[in-house]
């Protein structure tokens, strides 16, 4: 038993190191989420699990537009809910545009994407939604 001591404690200390990658497992890296979507003129996004997320993005109905986007370099730190046109801390538009306002009648979707490893991101849900 006096052997092994050594050992782990060498096995301890190699392994209490800070790790400079970034953080993919969250829950939604590898799991389906369920987005729900708010009534209003203005929306609030929110998933379960809570789990957190990369990138959230409202596009105009099926197409690729992306009307409002916000997210977080990197890193898996979305955390619900997440009100349209509000950035939470550490997040930003890469276009840094504002978000027009919806219109009553027009459907959109919401996306909510997910880091899953270090060369790219996945969707982890997404629901269509009319104003």
């Amino acid at each position: 038993m006096k052997r092994l001591l050594p050992i782990l404690g060498i096995g301890v200390l190699l392994g209490c190191g800070g790790s400079t990658a970034p953080e993919f497992d969250t829950g939604c890296a590898t799991s389906t989420v369920t987005l729900a979507v708010s009534a209003g003129v203005v929306p609030t996004f929110d998933w379960t699990p809570g789990c957190a997320g990369w990138d959230l993005q409202v596009t105009l109905g099926n197409s690729s537009e992306i009307l409002w986007q916000t997210l977080t370099p990197l890193k898996n730190e979305l955390r619900p809910p997440i009100q349209y046109e509000i950035h939470p801390a550490g997040a930003e538009d890469p276009a840094q545009q504002n978000a027009p306002p919806l219109q009553p009648g027009t459907t959109y979707r919401g996306t909510l994407y997910v880091l899953s490893n270090a060369l790219g991101h996945r969707i982890a849900g997404q629901r269509s939604f009319t104003r």
